[in-house]
């Protein structure tokens, strides 16, 4: 199923990046990370696609997620809880 292969794709970017990231990425950079992995020959994808594939995921468990953070969606792919201390960190982030 192209939702599953695209989820497994999308593990692979979350992985990839979380010693940089957290585990905590935009849904914009996600895009675009899994768009340059699966290269200019692959079927496009959309922001829609990526929402689906986590969907399909989190069947498997808890682990990858969409959450929103100051206005801002977020990939979470670490599985925790995030704190209001969490939470008020990112938005400084995001505002820097």
């Amino acid at each position: 199923d192209f939702y599953y292969e695209l989820g497994v794709q999308l593990v692979e970017v979350c992985l990839a990046q979380r010693s940089r990231t957290g585990g905590i990425d935009s849904t914009d950079d996600v895009l675009l990370l899994l768009q340059k992995k699966r290269g200019p020959r692959a079927q496009p994808i959309a922001m829609e696609d990526l929402e689906r594939a986590v969907r399909n995921i989190s069947e498997l468990g808890k682990g990858i997620e969409i959450i929103t953070v100051g206005g801002r969606r977020m990939v979470q792919s670490v599985p925790l809880e995030l704190s209001q201390d969490h939470t008020a960190v990112l938005e400084l982030a995001r505002a820097e």
